[in-house]
């Protein structure tokens, strides 16, 4: 025993402090197994996930060109169709207003869902 800042100390439990325990040395080394691999996992989760964020930017990219393409023969379309029925003296057509709505309708359709598409590219874009 020895006195240190007056009060009595037990050597023996000091000693006994000091020496790690031999389970507590296994568990640690089975801690450090276990990060390393969760470490591993992850990183080939994240590669993964950069991956299919690159194609997924690529598959919306040709989507959107897809639909620009759509949105173009479809006014072209609706042009000539417009130019048929108005240009024409021979031919005749029975009621193309309710043809001309519907069409006018879809390209607006068209150009909108191209255009929501095109901000999602930015965003992901962006987030790349």
């Amino acid at each position: 025993q020895m006195l240190k800042f007056g009060q009595l100390i037990d050597l023996q439990l000091l000693d006994k402090g000091m020496v790690k325990d031999k389970g507590e040395e296994e568990m640690n080394n089975k801690l450090e197994v276990i990060d390393a691999a969760n470490e591993r996992e992850l990183a080939k989760l994240e590669r993964k996930h950069r991956g299919l964020k690159e194609s997924l930017l690529a598959v919306t990219q040709e989507n959107t060109a897809l639909l620009s393409r759509i949105a173009d023969l479809s006014a072209k379309q609706f042009s000539l169709e417009k130019d048929l029925n108005t240009g024409g003296n021979s031919v005749a057509v029975a009621d193309a207003g309710p043809a001309v709505r519907n069409e006018i309708e879809e390209r607006n359709r068209l150009v909108s869902l191209v255009k929501m598409q095109a901000k999602e590219g930015d965003a992901l874009k962006a987030e790349i």
